[in-house]
Order: structure tokens, then C-alpha cells, then sequence
């Protein structure tokens, strides 16, 4: 009898012990510690970015490094101030906030992205990003006119690709980079740094439309369209892992009337719930309660947080055209080409631990 009750004594420590190591695995990293992670985004005040910004701030698996903003949707500047507003309501004090890339690598990119649009719109061609209004210049000067106040947080006056590179290097396989915006910082920071790759933890984008068609293009999803040769250069880099979070997953996660305001509802600041309340997708649903809305960072942010969300999943080997003159440059496509890396790109989540995730970060605040 002692010795039976000895093996099941043994048995259930291992299987608690397992138990504690899967769980690290899922939630944070395989040491038990907060994920190191960077940021790298065109972030808005709400919907997507400014969500996903909320909730990993909220979340104990985490630790953010810093936030550096690339033009995309937004202008950079102007992303580095929504950045920098919710970093003071969330309390983000100790991380850093960098401006970056204003602009895509090839000279002439934002010109030319409008008339290939126009040439070959696609479903979402209507909303064009940063290219479509002036250019913010000056972060402090729009914060000032848009909240009123004066900031309580300092940006970092450094470049933003060196920034991502040291980080990088001096925690050697520790640091994830959340890419959320056109890849314009990290391609830089490869470019400058080679070595940067093979020292990072892994890269995780939201971009490209690998087995599907594109959204801004019938062939290119907006943030690898904005800068493909970016684009390019991230996919094409020795990353201990790749995944890309593309529209061949976020086409299917959509968030209704309910589902938003079950995340709006979770919110107590009054001051984040005002930013969310001027901005897509909320005037969306007021007008059109029966409408559905994409969620596509948020994905992404998620994975971080917790990757066995990934219900199923493709290994495989994709690259970007990134030839100008190509009728389909900025297409994400999968290559028999065994010089491109291995990427995982997920097609399918478990939806309700998803949104768990996200509610569970943001109604920390």
C-alpha cells in the first residue's frame, strides 16, 4: 500500500509539474517570466492597435520594452502621440515610446500607392492610410491640440531601428517583436544589423494575404503593401520563428455590436472609454448595430499573449514580391523557393479563449 501510494504521489507531482511547465509555455515564456516585447506599430488611440496596446499592457504575461511607431495607417508622429496618450492612462511609464520611419524605404512609395490603388482597388480600397491626408510633423504639437494638456511622458530621441537592434542584441533570445505595421523599423534594423534575426525570440506580423486576396488591393493586404521591399526584407531573415498573423486568418475572427461593448463594458477609466467612444468602430455599430468589424491586430497581440490559441495552422515557405513594376507588387505568396524562410501562418483560432485573452488584459482598467 506504501508503495503504491508513493507512485501515485510521484505521478501526480509530475503531472502537476507538467501541468506548470505547459501553462509557462502558453502564458508567457517557457521560464515562467513576462514575455520581453517590442512593439512596433502605427498605432491608433482605439480599434486595432490602441486595443491590442491596452490589453498587453494589462496582461502579467508581458513585459513591453518599448513602443516605436511607423507610418502606415497613421503618420508616425502622429502614431507616437495616440501611443504615448494610452501609455499615460494605462500607466506604461517605464517602457519607451521612439518615432520612426515616416516613410517606406523605396523613395517614392507614398506617391505611387494611391495609383496602383486606383489601378486595382480592392474590397477596402476606400480607407488609403497615411498617404490619404497631410503629414503630422510634430507629436507634441498635435498631442497639445488634440487632449488639451501637456504630455507626462517623454519619447526617447533615438532611432528607432537602432533602438529595435540593440534591444534585440543585448537580450539574446529573449525579445519578441510585435509587428503591427508596415515593417519599414525592423527591415532597417536587419539592414544595419544582420545578426539582429537570429538573436531575437521570434517576430510575430499582422500583413500579407497568403491564401486569400488582398484587402487594399485584390492581390496586397495594406501594411506589407505600404512597404513590400520592408516587407521583404523581415520575411527573408533568419528569425528563430515567423508568424504571420494575414488575412487569411482575420477575414474569419469578426466582432460584433455585443462583442464590442462586452470589451468596451470591461473598461473602468472613463478617459479610455472616451477615446474608444469617438473612434472606430463605435460610430460603426451606433449607426449600423447589425454591422461586423475586423479585429486583425488584436489576433496577433493574442498570440503573444497566449500562441495555443492557434487551432490550426500552415508551415510553410513564403516570400513578398517586391518588384515595382509587377502588376502584383506587395502580393504575399507561398514559394517552393528553399533560400525563404520557414513561416507559420495561422488559419484558424480558438475564438472564446481569444476573447478571453482580450478581455482579461483590458479590464485592468
Amino acid at each position: 500500500m506504501k508503495t503504491h501510494f508513493c507512485f501515485k504521489a510521484i505521478f501526480l507531482v509530475l503531472a502537476l509539474a507538467t501541468a506548470f511547465i505547459v501553462s509557462c509555455c502558453r502564458n508567457g515564456s517557457s521560464d515562467g517570466k513576462p514575455i520581453s516585447l517590442l512593439i512596433d506599430s502605427d498605432m491608433v488611440e482605439s480599434f486595432d492597435d490602441g486595443i491590442a496596446f491596452i490589453m498587453l499592457s494589462g496582461t502579467d504575461a508581458v513585459h513591453i520594452l518599448g513602443l516605436t511607431t511607423v507610418t502606415t495607417n497613421v503618420w508616425s508622429q502622429e502614431s507616437l502621440a495616440y501611443g504615448i496618450r494610452l501609455g499615460e492612462l494605462c500607466g506604461m511609464t517605464d517602457m519607451h515610446y521612439i518615432a520612426g520611419s515616416r516613410i517606406p524605404l523605396r523613395e517614392g512609395r507614398l506617391d505611387s500607392i494611391d495609383k496602383e490603388i486606383d489601378a486595382n482597388p480592392g474590397e477596402d480600397a476606400e480607407w488609403r492610410g497615411a498617404s490619404s491626408y497631410p503629414e503630422v510633423l510634430d507629436w507634441e504639437s498635435f498631442y497639445v491640440d488634440r487632449y488639451g494638456c501637456k504630455p507626462a511622458i517623454r519619447p526617447v530621441l533615438t532611432d528607432a531601428s537602432e533602438y529595435i537592434a540593440e534591444s534585440v542584441m543585448s537580450a539574446p533570445g529573449t525579445v519578441t517583436i510585435l509587428a503591427i505595421g508596415a515593417c519599414t523599423n525592423i527591415a532597417k534594423a536587419l539592414v544595419s544589423h544582420p545578426e539582429m534575426a537570429s538573436m531575437a525570440r521570434e517576430i510575430i506580423y499582422m500583413g500579407g494575404a497568403v491564401f486569400c486576396p488582398g484587402n487594399t488591393t485584390p492581390y496586397a493586404e495594406m501594411n506589407f503593401l505600404y512597404d513590400p521591399e520592408a516587407a521583404a526584407i523581415c520575411l527573408r531573415a533568419p528569425f528563430p520563428k515567423q508568424t504571420v498573423v494575414s488575412l487569411d486568418i482575420c477575414n474569419t475572427v469578426l466582432m460584433d455590436r455585443d462583442r464590442f461593448l462586452s470589451i468596451y463594458d470591461a473598461i473602468s477609466s472613463q478617459e479610455i472609454r472616451s477615446l474608444i467612444s469617438s473612434n472606430f468602430p463605435f460610430p460603426e455599430f451606433q449607426s449600423d448595430p447589425s454591422s461586423m468589424q475586423f479585429v486583425w491586430d488584436l489576433i496577433s497581440a493574442a498570440i503573444v499573449v497566449n500562441p495555443s490559441i492557434i487551432t490550426e495552422y500552415k508551415d510553410v515557405r513564403i516570400d513578398i514580391d517586391d518588384n515595382p513594376d509587377s502588376p502584383t507588387y506587395g502580393k504575399s505568396f507561398e514559394t517552393e523557393d528553399q533560400s525563404r524562410e520557414m513561416v507559420r501562418v495561422p488559419v484558424d483560432i480558438d475564438r472564446e479563449r481569444f476573447w478571453d485573452i482580450i478581455i482579461s488584459g483590458i479590464s485592468v482598467f
